[in-house]
């Protein structure tokens, strides 16, 4: 969630490669920016998020 990213920051290993991913794809943008100014390297945003992801058909586990 975007409200507490330095605490979740410390639960990930800046080496990981990260994809962030929210309803629109609008916020996971802003994540993204917010893991790259903490030092993650490999980081990219789901471009048009779970709406889009959705609307291919593509599967979805809850």
């Amino acid at each position: 969630p975007l409200g507490s990213p330095s605490t979740r920051l410390k639960e990930l290993d800046p080496l990981w490669e990260v994809v962030a991913v929210c309803r629109s794809g609008h916020r996971s943008i802003t994540a993204a920016k917010i893991l790259q100014q903490g030092g993650f390297s490999q980081v990219s945003s789901m471009v048009g998020g779970m709406i889009s992801w959705r609307r291919r058909g593509l599967p979805v586990q809850r």
